[in-house]
């Protein structure tokens, strides 16, 4: 529970990816009656960023702002879903998503690459749950010094919040390498989450078997025998 409360706090959850050494995109947070400083956010997050509510998911109330005539709007947007509002820069790159599997010895999934439709700014609620035949590509196209990375940060945020079992975790891979966007503590399993097409493309387990070793995780903490 802890950790899903962590991971649904975008703010709280960047503090424990900085303590633990994971490259987050700069910005801030701002609560309902702080006074909006619009020279500041742009100093901290350039004129390109993202606006979004600080706790919320499946990019509810996001917007992706190109000037800062913009913010006003888009923190008031954000606003509507949420009493604290997350802004960020907007890093350019590939984007990608890494799931994690297990307990005590965590393993990362193959990473698949979201490749956004022409007419669409990023990966919003219109694509997310849209035939993946065209979005999701696994294995992601980035080098392999980056697919190692990501993986290596997807563990380390999995462990960072606390997970147990499963998470996801979003990544844009930057000329500087991957950095983590968020994490996603109980990821979508329906036929177009991402999730499950990461454990189709593994050689040693199907998404019956990861279910029933879920199961049987939360038994064993449970203390009932199974």
């Amino acid at each position: 529970v802890l950790a899903s409360a962590c991971g649904a706090d975008k703010e709280v959850s960047k503090l424990l990816y900085a303590k633990a050494g994971i490259p987050i995109a700069p910005g801030l947070a701002l609560e309902v009656g702080d006074e909006v400083d619009i020279d500041r956010i742009v100093e901290i997050c350039g004129e390109r960023c993202f606006v979004k509510p600080a706790v919320n998911g499946s990019s509810y109330g996001i917007s992706l702002v190109h000037e800062p005539s913009e913010l006003p709007a888009a923190i008031a947007k954000a606003f509507e879903y949420g009493d604290k509002v997350l802004v960020e820069k907007c890093i350019e790159g590939t984007e990608i998503t890494v799931g994690v599997y297990g307990e005590d010895d965590v393993r990362a999934l193959p990473i698949v690459e979201i490749r956004k439709p022409g007419d669409c700014e990023f990966y919003d609620l219109d694509v997310k749950y849209v035939d993946p035949t065209d979005i999701h590509r696994i294995p992601a196209q980035i080098s392999p010094e980056n697919y190692a990375r990501a993986q290596e940060l997807a563990c380390a945020a999995h462990r960072a919040l606390g997970c147990l079992g499963i998470s996801r975790s979003d990544f844009i891979v930057s000329e500087d390498g991957p950095v983590i966007l968020e994490t996603n503590t109980i990821p979508g399993m329906t036929d177009t989450s991402l999730y499950p097409d990461e454990i189709r493309h593994t050689k040693d387990m199907t998404f019956p078997q990861v279910c029933d070793s879920l199961i049987r995780m939360g038994l064993r903490r449970a203390g009932i025998a199974c």
